[in-house]
């Protein structure tokens, strides 16, 4: 969110450009040949090599701004900013955005993290980290026994999980049944195990930058850090 807010903000003046008011895009994004909406011409500042120059280009004009919203995470949703959408703060995210090529000014980065840092809006992204993980972990436990159940793993009885999202003593006797995952490692233990360390995408293969999220969690729950989900980790992920 902190990287939506910051673009608005420096891309409408607040809202006060003629582009938000008169098309109410409060993003500046373009209307190129493949744009099918309403479109509007104003004058915009462009960096070319180096070198600012103010041209006249065309617009996409909304009904709303609920729709230039709308329009902005469609955007950021393309194959064209795929680098944005991993990225896990919102300083990496800002210089992303920029190297994708949203604008020219060489500043933009900088610019968009002043806003982030000044304004404090990167709270926003806590908040919306926190709600995520009350959501995934609401049901994290009943997914746990379903792997488990997939997988053949059965509890001290011998017997199947009941899928209850309890984790009572028959569901915690399956933990240290878990595969040892690594680097390399593929399948539903994988997804399972990226969907809590954030690792993106979530693709059931134990790549490098899913290592790097386990160290990550491994860091922040005192674990050891090396990148290998063992008893430990998994008696962390699926206990706390």
């Amino acid at each position: 969110p902190s990287l939506t807010i910051a673009q608005a903000i420096l891309e409408s003046g607040w809202g006060t450009t003629q582009l938000a008011i008169k098309g109410k895009n409060l993003f500046g994004i373009k209307a190129f040949s493949d744009w099918k909406g309403k479109r509007i011409t104003m004058e915009t500042s462009e960096w070319y090599n180096g070198v600012k120059q103010v041209i006249k280009a065309d617009f996409r004009a909304y009904d709303s701004y609920d729709d230039s919203i709308m329009d902005h995470n469609k955007l950021l949703s393309t194959s064209r900013y795929e680098a944005v959408r991993k990225c896990k703060d919102y300083k990496s995210a800002c210089e992303a955005v920029y190297k994708c090529g949203y604008a020219t000014d060489p500043e933009y980065a900088k610019k968009l993290i002043r806003l982030i840092e000044q304004y404090r809006l990167y709270e926003y992204d806590n908040e919306c980290l926190n709600e995520a993980a009350a959501d995934r972990d609401s049901e994290k436990i009943r997914k746990f026994q379903r792997l488990c159940n997939s997988l053949g793993i059965r509890d001290y009885q011998g017997k199947k999980l009941v899928e209850d999202n309890i984790i009572g003593p028959r569901t915690r006797s399956c933990i240290k049944k878990m595969p040892l995952l690594k680097r390399g490692s593929k399948g539903s233990a994988v997804s399972f195990v990226q969907s809590l360390v954030g690792a993106v995408p979530v693709d059931g293969d134990f790549g490098p930058i899913t290592e790097g999220c386990v160290k990550d969690y491994q860091r922040r729950k005192g674990l050891k850090v090396d990148g290998i989900v063992g008893g430990g980790t998994w008696t962390s992920l699926v206990t706390t």
